[in-house]
């Protein structure tokens, strides 16, 4: 489909390589008449976007010199959706702490950097800054602890940020999305779980990858749609405009989970079983 005539103003999306959310945002936005800037690390992939009529960039997220160097290139901006991010599947008992770092850089570190640097933007237009989160913050599943956390640092930062500018006229959304079919999903799911030599969880590896690898093939909710959804919502004006976005797959049921916190061990149970994660070790399998 052909973009629009941008008329509605100037949106800037992080992560937007082919199969994202990023990218699907990024149609949508020009389909609704925006002028778009689409960044990756590989400028190379976004040439589908370029061709649709976004402005394309490259951006990594973790330097703070790339992204002085984009702040200068875009002088004006009306929306920033801070989308890019990592996630792996690895207990955390396993986890390489230096590998963790590196994942909150993008997943939650970058959103700080970029918001900052663009703040000059932002405040001219009386912007909005988007920030994708998960409702695996509030709902964290074996094997996902460190991308959990990371989004559970950024649904408070974003709480954080929505308050403190708010008084400048800037509007603060987290976007608080479930699972997807995107390649995101596809590649956390698809990867085999990198365990230590002495690993616990050695003895069920096997049980827990082909688990992973059945969701990897699930039908989560379209991206497409995702993006319709999210970018109809964060056009809504007035006293209704939200404040956090919730949508995809998973997104109804985390609210009913919300309401019934006292009884978080039943649901931790539950959970478990849904990601394949056995409820007890066998002997063999527990730590001597």
């Amino acid at each position: 489909m052909e973009a629009k005539k941008s008329t509605r103003g100037k949106v800037l999306i992080t992560g937007a390589s082919p199969g994202s959310v990023g990218e699907a945002l990024a149609r949508e936005f020009l389909n609704q008449g925006f002028e778009v800037f689409a960044t990756a690390r590989t400028v190379e992939k976004l040439d589908g976007l370029r061709l649709l009529g976004a402005k394309t960039f490259e951006l990594d997220v973790s330097s703070t010199s790339s992204i002085e160097s984009l702040s200068m290139k875009i002088p004006t901006l009306d929306i920033l959706i801070n989308n890019a991010g990592q996630g792996y599947a690895v207990p955390l008992m396993d986890e390489q702490v230096d590998r963790m770092k590196a994942l909150y850089e993008v997943n939650v570190f970058s959103i700080v950097t970029v918001t900052q640097k663009f703040l000059r933007q932002l405040l001219a237009s009386k912007g909005t800054v988007v920030n994708h989160g998960s409702i695996s913050a509030e709902f964290p599943v074996p094997l996902a602890g460190s991308y959990s956390a990371s989004k559970a640092a950024v649904a408070s930062l974003t709480d954080t940020l929505r308050m403190e500018l708010s008084p400048f006229g800037i509007k603060v959304i987290n976007l608080n999305s479930g699972v997807m079919n995107t390649n995101f999903t596809r590649q956390t799911y698809g990867r085999p779980i990198h365990l230590s030599n002495h690993s616990i969880y050695l003895p069920m590896k096997a049980h827990l990858e082909a688990s992973l690898f059945k969701r990897s093939a699930i039908s989560y909710t379209d991206v497409d749609r995702f993006a319709e959804q999210v970018v109809r919502d964060l056009l809504k004006s007035g006293f209704w405009k939200p404040t956090r976005i919730t949508r995809g797959f998973g997104s109804t049921i985390s609210r009913v989970l919300k309401s019934v916190e006292p009884y978080r061990g039943a649901w931790d149970w539950i959970l478990m079983i849904h990601m394949g994660f056995p409820t007890r070790a066998k002997r063999k399998e527990s730590l001597e």
